[in-house]
């Protein structure tokens, strides 16, 4: 099957299991890494020879919105998907380069996982990627600006009539959970050479955090959640 360029958001997720530790403050995750699920989406073609042709250098960072914090609430599904990477698909597609009016334009992940997690009112339950995506593209989303908050305890028929105007038209994987570690980095160059956006989700080492915390110390294991915007 071959996907629309510039129309659908490519998306992988992996574990990496590394003992860490907990702040003074806890940053909350969202993302419920589930590889059963990460395996039914249908995968992008093999790249094969064509990995050959990626470019030394290349970014997307030009088409992100400005990033914002998702505070105590466990929605990074939501931002990664809705904020982030919706966003940054109309804003390649129309090249749009301004940050301000990119952000301007972006979309709204209160939205997006309150249709995740329609029973949750404090939103704080872990969600799939995988399901968001099929949300965004069967009923879609709606702009930020229409709903700035973290967090809503419903959306209105009307929110949902708007979100129609607003689908993704696919998404896929590149690589097999098991795929070896070259092939998954290779790809994701590949896809970003491509201006196609790549949603990751990654159980990090501390170090790529601790520099923005100083003064934390290592008491007791935790995991950390990223949710890359861009590579």
């Amino acid at each position: 099957m071959k996907f629309p360029k510039l129309q659908y958001v490519i998306i992988l997720w992996g574990l990496i299991v590394i003992n860490n530790s907990s702040f003074g403050q806890n940053y909350p995750r969202g993302l419920d890494f589930n590889d059963s699920a990460y395996a039914t989406v249908p995968r992008k073609a093999p790249l094969l020879r064509s990995l050959d042709t990626i470019p030394s250098k290349f970014s997307l960072k030009d088409y992100a919105p400005h990033p914002k914090s998702q505070g105590e609430y466990l929605t990074c599904t939501a931002w990664a998907c809705a904020y982030c990477a919706r966003t940054m698909v109309d804003a390649i597609k129309y090249n749009w380069t301004n940050k301000d009016s990119i952000t301007a334009k972006a979309f709204s992940p209160a939205f997006l996982f309150r249709l995740l997690s329609p029973g949750n009112n404090g939103c704080s339950a872990e969600t799939d990627m995988d399901v968001a995506l099929q949300l965004m593209k069967n009923k879609g989303c709606i702009p930020y600006l229409e709903l700035p908050s973290m967090c809503v305890p419903a959306v209105s028929t009307d929110q949902i009539g708007k979100a129609t105007n607003y689908k993704i038209r696919d998404f896929a994987r590149l690589f097999d959970v098991g795929s070896f570690a070259n092939l998954k980095i290779q790809a994701v160059k590949k896809a970003i050479s491509e201006k196609k956006p790549v949603m990751v989700g990654i159980i990090c080492p501390l170090r790529l955090i601790m520099p923005i915390i100083p003064g934390s110390r290592l008491n007791s294991p935790f995991q950390v959640l990223v949710a890359m915007h861009y590579v």
